[in-house]
């Protein structure tokens, strides 16, 4: 059954019109009468909907103690409605973390994580495939998963189920293989069309006003690329290659 209260039609009812209507007559009217209500309540449901269509291109639906009610909206405000574009995402912050990293990752959740989404900004760890690098690589067949790479990729798929905030990388957790973590960050960020990246270990804290500040003293037609130190990139024979220019680069604790 479905009723009218204070001109409001609960959206169930338009279902409830030719289903569960009841209908009381004689035994032996009853089909005819059956046949004329269900004809009546057709075009009575076609009726609704098509009004209920009207008005939810012009309305918004909004849930009271009565049921859902649909509060008109002028022409011009629902043509504005549909050009309103989301604003950018200010900043993507990518947590580099390890597999075992879990008291850290779950200590950044407790002190960081609620000030910098409240930010509107977007926060992922990245994880690379747990890898305890044992045994010799090989290319004959028959080769599996370590004991401990499946007991801690089930525990990181139990994580990101509860949490949901590790972004999964196609490539084994090695430190040898951290500037491909560091450009999957990057290329992430880009994709969801951040404006900003923030590339941060996972025992640091973003100063959330700071990083405003800097962005918005970013020109949007240049990449700016900053941090808390650079190195030259001579300071130690391992940061280059005899013969090639060193590079500088930025301290990897956040930048």
């Amino acid at each position: 059954q479905c009723e009218m209260q204070s001109g409001t039609l609960p959206i169930e009812g338009a279902k409830l019109l030719s289903t569960t209507m009841v209908i009381a007559a004689p035994q032996e009217r009853q089909a005819e009468r059956v046949a004329g209500l269900r004809s009546k309540s057709v075009a009575l449901l076609v009726f609704i909907i098509m009004a209920l269509l009207d008005w939810v291109q012009i309305g918004e639906v909004t849930p009271g103690e009565e049921g859902i009610r649909f509060e008109h909206q002028s022409t011009e405000q629902h043509a504005e409605s549909l050009t309103t574009t989301p604003l950018p995402l200010e900043y993507f912050v990518g947590i580099l973390s390890g597999p075992k990293n879990i008291k850290r990752r779950t200590q950044w959740r407790t002190e960081c994580m609620e000030k910098t989404k409240a930010s509107g900004w977007e926060v992922k760890f990245l994880i690379g495939m747990p890898y305890d690098n044992k045994g010799p690589a090989s290319n004959a067949q028959g080769q599996i998963a370590s004991d401990w790479e499946v007991e801690m990729t089930n525990e990181l798929m139990a994580e990101q189920k509860e949490f949901g905030d590790i972004l999964p990388l196609a490539q084994r957790e090695t430190y040898r293989d951290l500037g491909e973590k560091t450009f999957q960050m990057l290329d992430h960020g880009y994709h969801i069309g951040a404006q900003n990246i923030l590339k941060i270990d996972v025992d640091m804290c973003p100063m959330i006003e700071k990083l405003k500040e800097l962005a918005s003293e970013t020109d949007k037609n240049n990449a700016r690329y900053t941090g808390n130190y650079i190195f030259n990139g001579d300071e130690y024979k391992s940061m280059y290659r005899e013969g090639q220019p060193p590079v500088p680069y930025m301290s990897g604790v956040a930048y």
